[in-house]
């Protein structure tokens, strides 16, 4: 007999639409009578099933027969659950209950049966809880065409299959649906949608908790990842489910929370880099194999900086300058960037295996032939695993999107970023631009355009061969190089006198994109991918002086020049961030994470209000000054906005000319993750040669800290869960939405700052506490260490031997001290500086308050006000060590020492 399941997030409340903020619509119609039909004998057959589920179903038949299975009875019971389904299938009410009625069957039932139970959810409760959510009968079958296995109810309509709807069918339906299903309990929304949506958290709880990844068998482990994806693709804010779950959920469930969140949102939050990988979500056998051989394992793709390493401009100096993950020197100029991991790294100490390759070619130099090596670097751009989902495995992909990889004429292209300037197999001119710059073919290393990978001339005359170079394939004359550069750029080669009209944010990403390319150019022209041929052309030559200068470097000094001094203006968002935190908005201003994350929210909580009105935390932003442009449906709780809509918004509070720097700005914000398209697709926008913008769908993953949403607050409690646990992984992803979704912002309230600064006293006071349970349960019995990354993980990602993250994940506590140490070196030091550089008062002020709490919740009653400051002291002196406190401490000193003296003189009184 099943032991009773433990409490979970839903058990402490009501999940019915009753428990809404405000006043619940009216119902319709149809739900009363719906809801008439519902009572009666369904009411009683619903109390008799939920008690033969909750009760009966633990035991099995004693003598069972093959007429009679051992689990006879919950085989039945799931028959009969597909037939009610039907006896009321358009009362979302009736579909809830039925719903829950079924749940504890996760507890109760075996594998098999479970994978059954799992198919009922996903083939015919979910489905038809989203056909009364549908404005059209069409929609009834949204998600239903991610069925690949056998089905026990296929919900057809109007004759026709579910196969036979595009994606751009589903996915309209999708965002129709998210318009008015969330789990944000507004108060505005329909109460059919109060019922779908309390549906979903609980049942992804009883998922994560009662199917382990590990023991159970395949095809459950199949049908659990397909019902996540139909349930993904119904809800594309079931996000806010998975923290709700790392939030208030057990250790076990939270852990697989997380996975879950890492796995299907990992541009979003990121991937750890200090921890060990998260473990595998699925069996490889499940993942997608089209991302290369080299992303067969889950655990790999997470970790693997090279498919997910972005391209940024130059850096800009700061008081904690970006150190490079390979040779520890500050970062200065050009450089690579992580947006998942946050690592940074030189041009010249990128290294990846999968990230370069080494070829030979013979050169012409008058008489002699001399040998060079071109050495070519690039990272390559790999799907993710929603877009797999939404897009039914790619079958179903829009022929104008970006593609990543495609087999042409025995070529194996893939998208890449590239580093390095180089020319097209095909036309011989460059691949421009600072990111998607074109394809690469795995199998003999050349690189083409997208729009000559699509022409008959790559299919006809350039057949895939073994790997090999001429000079024909790196010469270009200086003048072809000249003209191309201005066809490519021609948006952004502004002439001087029309400068003025532009704004600060505008003229900053041109003149940061052509410095990029600058510098690809140069390191193209080093590496040797790239020769320019001019009258005094010598290879032999400084490579100063192989080419002349031209438009790129001209248009990028003079717009340096025009920025230095000032003479533009900036729009009042950027003017009242950078006042906010004290600081000057910095030249290079889309290399700067934390402004873009602050403009990414205020986007998406502009169109979260209701037109021309502005949420409170934001009031400092007028309607006058927001000019917001009116979607179809005002409210839209799920922020879904079109690209089109965002190149608007740009358009208006920005005041940007063209297209192109709108394009830049938002693709850069997706590169960090504060954007994604809503069906998983790392690329917002298709080749120029499309000729136009597609008005993809697009979500803000992931709530941001200055919203005003009770999703913030299940954030901030997911982030002090995780930062809770002993496991080092777990913490570095707590930390990593910490500093991606809650940076510190002069929008952030004091609220949130206290706690998360409670919960970062609290993880590194916890420290002593965390070894006593290393040496206690771990080190006796050789056990590994909770996390830590070891030896053999660094040498299968391809990391340098000379990174210190490799460490033995069996040993005592030194490697978790180490481990703990990088974790605060890499996150919690700049997070807790931008608080004390925004405001060194208002800093001092709450870390000493968090400390002060924190003592007070662990004081013993008959501890004495002289021992519980002594305690405080010595987590001030701790905190101080650490490097947090700043200068801050001799404040937070002169403060304790006034609270001593107070107490001894009232004391003294008394």
């Amino acid at each position: 007999m099943s032991a009773t399941p433990p409490e979970s997030p839903y058990t402490s409340r009501d999940p019915s639409p009753n428990r809404s903020r405000s006043p619940s619509p009216s119902r319709s119609k149809r739900d009363l009578s719906n809801r008439n039909k519902s009572s009666g004998i369904l009411e009683r057959i619903l109390e008799v099933l939920y008690d033969i589920v909750q009760n009966d179903c633990r035991y099995k038949v004693i003598t069972p027969r093959p007429s009679r299975p051992p689990n006879a009875l919950q085989s039945i019971v799931l028959d009969v659950a597909h037939l009610l389904v039907n006896q009321n299938p358009y009362s979302p009410g009736w579909l809830y209950e039925l719903g829950m009625a079924m749940m504890p069957g996760f507890n109760i039932f075996n594998d098999v049966l479970r994978a059954k139970l799992l198919i009922f959810y996903a083939d015919s409760l979910i489905p038809q809880l989203i056909a009364c959510q549908s404005d059209a009968s069409d929609d009834i079958i949204v998600a239903s065409s991610l069925r690949r296995g056998k089905s026990n109810g296929k919900i057809t309509t109007n004759g026709r299959s579910d196969d036979e709807y595009s994606f751009n069918r589903r996915q309209s339906a999708a965002r129709k649906l998210s318009r008015r299903l969330s789990i944000s309990y507004t108060g505005d929304l329909d109460i059919d949608a109060y019922y779908v949506d309390s549906m979903f958290t609980p049942l992804l709880y009883s998922i994560i908790q009662f199917i382990s990844v590990e023991d159970s068998p395949l095809d459950t482990l199949y049908q659990m990842h397909r019902t996540i994806g139909i349930m993904i693709l119904c809800k594309p804010d079931l996000y806010n489910d998975v923290i709700e779950i790392m939030a208030h959920g057990d250790t076990m469930s939270r852990n697989r929370a997380v996975n879950i969140l890492f796995y299907f949102w990992r541009n979003s939050t990121g991937h750890p880099s200090v921890g060990e990988a998260l473990p595998n979500f699925l069996p490889h056998i499940f993942l997608d194999t089209r991302n290369g051989k080299e992303n067969k394992h889950a655990s790999l793709t997470v970790t693997k900086h090279a498919s997910i390493v972005d391209m940024h401009g130059q850096f800009i100096p700061t008081e904690h300058p970006n150190a490079c993950v390979q040779c520890f020197k500050p970062i200065s100029g050009f450089g690579l960037r992580c947006g998942g991991c946050k690592l940074n790294v030189h041009f010249t100490c990128y290294n990846l295996a999968d990230g370069e390759f080494l070829t030979e070619y013979s050169v012409e130099s008058g008489e002699h032939k001399l040998y060079k090596l071109s050495t070519p670097r690039y990272c390559d751009i790999t799907y993710g695993q929603r877009e797999v989902i939404c897009n039914d495995s790619l079958k179903n992909i829009d022929y104008k999107t970006a593609i990543i990889s495609k087999t042409v004429s025995g070529h194996s292209f893939r998208l890449v970023n590239l580093f390095t300037l180089v020319l097209c197999m095909v036309c011989r001119m460059p691949l421009w631009g600072v990111m998607h710059q074109g394809y690469r073919c795995g199998s003999c290393n050349k690189f083409i355009h997208s729009r000559c990978m699509k022409s008959n001339e790559s299919e006809v005359q350039f057949a895939c061969h073994s790997p090999s170079m001429s000079e024909g394939d790196a010469l270009i004359e200086h003048e072809m190089l000249r003209l191309s550069f201005k066809t490519y750029y021609e948006n952004i080669l502004v002439p001087e006198e029309s400068i003025s009209s532009y704004s600060f944010e505008e003229l900053s990403i041109m003149m940061t994109t052509l410095q990029m390319q600058e510098n690809i150019l140069n390191n193209g022209i080093i590496a040797g991918c790239l020769i320019i041929k001019q009258k005094y052309h010598n290879p032999l030559f400084p490579r100063s002086k192989q080419f002349d200068k031209f438009e790129l470097q001209e248009y990028s000094e003079l717009y340096q020049s025009y920025l230095e001094g000032r003479k533009l203006p900036l729009s009042v968002i950027t003017n009242e961030y950078w006042e906010g935190i004290s600081k000057e908005p910095p030249l290079w201003i889309i290399s700067c994470e934390d402004y873009l994350a602050h403009l990414a929210s205020i986007i998406k909580t502009s169109y979260d209000s209701e037109p021309g009105f502005i949420d409170s935390h934001l009031s400092v932003y007028t309607a006058a000054t927001l000019t917001i442009p009116s979607p179809d449906d005002s409210n839209n709780p799920a922020g879904i906005l079109t690209i089109k809509e965002m190149m608007k918004w740009l358009q208006k509070n920005f005041g940007f000319h063209n297209s192109y720097t709108s394009k830049i700005l938002l693709q850069q914000m997706a590169n960090y993750g504060f954007l994604e398209r809503i069906d998983g697709h790392p690329i917002l926008f298709c080749d120029e040669s499309v000729g136009e913008i597609l008005d993809h769908d697009c979500t803000f993953p992931l709530p941001f800290a200055i919203e005003c949403s009770p999703t913030v607050e299940s954030l901030i409690t997911a982030i002090t869960a995780c930062l809770s646990d002993i496991n080092i992984s777990i913490n570095e992803c707590g930390l990593l939405l910490m500093t991606k979704r809650c940076w510190p912002d002069s929008f952030l309230s004091r609220y949130i700052l206290e706690r998360l600064i409670y919960a970062v006293i609290e993880w590194v006071c916890s420290e002593d506490d965390k070894l006593l349970i290393i040496a206690r349960e771990y080190t006796p019995s050789q056990l590994k260490l909770p996390g830590v990354r070891d030896e053999m993980e660094n040498k299968r990602n391809g990391a340098n031997q000379r990174q210190p993250s490799a460490m033995p994940s069996v040993a005592g506590g030194g490697a978790y001290i180490v481990c703990r140490k990088m974790l605060k070196e890499k996150y919690i030091i700049n997070w807790m500086s931008a608080i004390h550089d925004m405001n060194q008062g208002l800093f001092c002020d709450i870390v000493f308050d968090q400390i002060e709490m924190l003592y007070e919740n662990k004081s013993e009653q008959d501890e004495t006000e002289f021992q519980s400051h002594d305690r405080i002291l010595k987590c001030m002196i701790r905190l101080w060590h650490a490097g947090l406190l700043f200068s801050a401490f001799k404040d937070m000193i002169a403060r304790w020492l006034d609270d001593v003296y107070h107490i001894m003189k009232h004391q003294s009184n008394v």
